[in-house]
């Protein structure tokens, strides 16, 4: 035991090493014992630390006070702060706006995902159209490739993949636009414990579905 561990400048108890250490049919040394009582002691005393901080009133602050503190250098309030719960008020920062705000423009020219899956929650094409008005918004459908395989491998999906997609295109942001043949399943609660990324073999269309999604969409 090196005499400067710093578990040794608090007391501990000789009483508190685990039933499993006595109950062993070869005695134990008298280091495991002591480094147990010493590890309990301390985990007992972290647990009242514990409980004793969050026992505590927390007071709210502006993320501007924390800013104003560091701004100032002001070590004994930034001190004060570690003896008691602090909880900070970020919505109210100036730095802090809401999505819906007019002065954002959402758009993604580039992205750097490996792989982002949009599934539907119902029958439709809805999942296509942008979140807000577009009256530019156009989709070109392409019902001339139906050897093309899905190959997003982890997609949460609901089914079996085999035999259920036809792409038909790409997005505006170029991202790859498949319809799925899915079995009613897989839109109830059933669906929910179909494995990530199930396919148990080639998932294009058959041709009978392919010539009906085809005669839909012309």
């Amino acid at each position: 035991m090196d005499n400067n561990d710093p578990r040794l400048s608090h007391p501990f108890d000789l009483a508190l090493p685990p039933p499993a250490l006595e109950e062993t049919e070869c005695p134990a040394r008298q280091a495991d014992l002591l480094e147990a009582a010493i590890t309990t002691s301390a985990l007992n005393r972290q647990r009242v630390d514990d409980a004793e901080f969050f026992s505590q009133p927390s007071s709210s602050r502006r993320l501007s006070h924390y800013r104003d503190i560091y701004q100032r250098s002001d070590r004994h309030s930034a001190i004060n702060l570690l003896t008691r719960r602090q909880k900070i008020d970020w919505s109210s920062s100036d730095y802090h706006i809401s999505n819906q705000d007019h002065r954002l423009l959402w758009g993604i020219p580039h992205q750097y995902l490996d792989m982002i899956v949009c599934v539907s929650r119902d029958i439709g094409l809805g999942i296509l159209l942008p979140n807000e008005r577009n009256h530019t918004f156009t989709f070109q459908f392409d019902f001339q490739q139906p050897h093309r395989q899905f190959s997003a491998k982890f997609a949460k999906l609901g089914f079996d993949a085999k035999s259920s997609f036809l792409w038909v295109g790409k997005s505006p942001s170029h991202d790859d636009v498949f319809v799925a043949w899915a079995p009613i399943e897989s839109l109830t609660e059933a669906g929910d414990q179909v494995e990530v990324g199930l396919c148990t073999g080639k998932t294009n269309l058959s041709q009978e579905h392919y010539r009906i999604t085809g005669c839909i969409g012309g």
